[in-house]
């Protein structure tokens, strides 16, 4: 019975991610353009960096690195995944594609990257998103939003340094 419940659970964990409904879809191209998987493309990198210095023998071939970051599409592409769930919670559809919509715009996309180039009609268009009702309630939602984000990153960040460094100890370089 046990065994049955197990299979049961694996089933449909593994089958969720090909189950996205539009709402769903949306919440993850709106992750795909603020800036929310550059980030974790960052904080993915960082890891192997202390991967490095922590667990790894100074032997260690670059190939063999090169090797363990092969995955970190699909890994990031997994975290956006689940991440869409906690702005799920926190924001409808159509809020999703109001800030969606800002986050197209030349202006958002300037601002990610903290251009200097910001134009005074780029001003404008921040401005006026900032004093928008979605805006607002991104701000009010910050706090609470910020939790959910913290488990599921540092949940994804502990999988991917544990299965990193078992990789590690398992091809002998280890310290």
């Amino acid at each position: 019975m046990r065994a049955f419940f197990l299979t049961l659970f694996l089933a449909i964990y593994f089958s969720a991610p090909a189950q996205v409904d539009a709402y769903q879809q949306e919440i993850i191209n709106y992750l795909n353009i603020n800036g929310t998987v550059q980030e974790y493309g960052i904080v993915y990198e960082e890891l192997f960096v202390r991967l490095k210095e922590r667990v790894a023998s100074s032997e260690t071939p670059e190939s063999f690195w090169d090797k363990l970051k092969e995955g970190k599409e699909e890994s990031i592409d997994e975290l956006i995944f689940t991440l869409s769930f906690a702005y799920r919670k926190h924001f409808k559809q159509n809020e999703i594609a109001e800030m969606t919509e800002f986050y197209k715009s030349d202006a958002a996309q300037k601002l990610i990257t903290k251009s200097s180039n910001l134009t005074e009609e780029d001003h404008k268009i921040i401005e006026n998103y900032e004093n928008s009702d979605v805006a607002n309630k991104v701000k009010t939602k910050q706090v609470e939003l910020s939790k959910d984000i913290s488990i599921i990153v540092r949940e994804w960040n502990t999988e991917l340094f544990a299965k990193n460094m078992g990789a590690i100890s398992k091809a002998g370089y280890s310290k």
